[in-house]
């Protein structure tokens, strides 16, 4: 039988596991800054897209999975996704246009 402790190591394991498996898919960095520290980055809803669920954590990750790795969801650093939440715009892309003008 195992401890809490086990349980709660293994649960850990299999999240990660599978929040592995999703950025395989979706590429080891932010698309918007190139952040590749894996303890920095999200998923997130391209254009705040209404058909994709809120979700979180497992069950998140699971949908996405079952779902075929949709394609309006990208992984973003939380800078860049809670720049993107709180002000609509991320500063990378604002540097990134000032450069082009």
């Amino acid at each position: 039988m195992k401890t809490k402790e086990q349980e709660k190591r293994d649960q850990y394991k299999y999240n990660r596991k599978l929040k592995q498996t999703i950025f395989n898919h979706y590429g080891h960095k932010c698309q918007c800054c190139n952040e590749t520290r894996y303890e920095f980055l999200v998923i997130d809803h391209i254009n705040k897209d209404k058909k994709i669920p809120r979700k979180s954590g497992k069950v998140w990750y699971i949908w996405i999975i079952k779902n075929k790795f949709p394609n309006n969801l990208r992984i973003l650093c939380h800078n860049c996704n809670m720049a993107l939440a709180f002000f609509g715009y991320c500063p990378h892309e604002k540097e990134a246009y000032a450069l082009l003008t």
